[in-house]
């Protein structure tokens, strides 16, 4: 089964990439209002008295000059899908407690077995911005470090605690990062998969609470379903 999208939403005060999610009521939320996503791009401009003329931190950006095993970042990951993993369904009534890249759409898949808390869940977020900033190198490419740097800077604002270390994936066949962080404050654990474009963000949250070994196994099955 394919999912659909949910409605965007404005950013809030804590900054956390994890999933973070908290129950706003029994009733889903209104939809917002429908858009097409639109993939950013800058103006060509050209005179016709003289030649175009090439931005100089592009002078630089040859083959030669580039990192051993860099990558150009994603591009077009507003393009993503997902399935829903068997034992789950789409809900409404969830939110990101915050949204520190801005604006999102999400996805939030629960448990249909009975006697699982709310507080057990599934979400995918796309950012179709980076409020944060870019974490690409002059010439475009993905900046696996400022990566890290980003995540470290994110999840110690947020109180959370890093669980082992960051692990780079691939997630429908793009880099991500993978990483499990404890939220004492919450009282749950959240296992993310972050997917950094030239513009955009997607985030897979896998988020339990007395539930891991249904969480991880929908989280496994939604990870190997997500596409490009």
């Amino acid at each position: 089964m394919q999912s659909t999208r949910a409605h965007a939403r404005s950013g809030a005060v804590v900054l956390v990439l994890g999933v973070l999610l908290t129950l706003m009521g029994c009733a889903e939320p209104a939809p917002g209002p429908a858009g097409e996503q639109v993939t950013p791009g800058g103006q060509v401009s050209g005179g016709a008295t003289g030649p175009a003329t090439v931005p100089p931190g592009l002078l630089e950006c040859d083959d030669a000059s580039k990192d051993a095993g860099a990558e150009p970042a994603p591009q077009d990951l507003h393009r993503f899908d997902h399935g829903v993993p068997d034992g789950f369904t789409e809900s409404g009534g969830y939110t990101q407690i915050s949204s520190p890249e801005g604006d999102y759409t999400a996805d939030y898949l629960v448990p249909t077995a009975s006697g699982v808390g709310n507080l057990n869940v599934l979400a995918v977020v796309y950012y179709a911005e980076l409020a944060l900033g870019p974490v690409t190198s002059d010439c475009g490419q993905l900046d696996r470090k400022l990566v890290l740097a980003r995540l470290d800077v994110v999840n110690a604002e947020a109180g959370a605690e890093l669980l082992g270390e960051y692990s780079w994936v691939e997630v429908g066949g793009l880099p991500a990062v993978r990483y499990d962080a404890w939220y004492p404050s919450h009282g749950f654990t959240v296992r993310t998969y972050a997917v950094y474009g030239e513009s955009e963000l997607v985030t897979f949250g896998c988020q339990w609470v007395e539930a891991e070994s249904v969480i991880t196994a929908g989280c496994d099955e939604l990870i190997a379903s997500a596409s490009f």
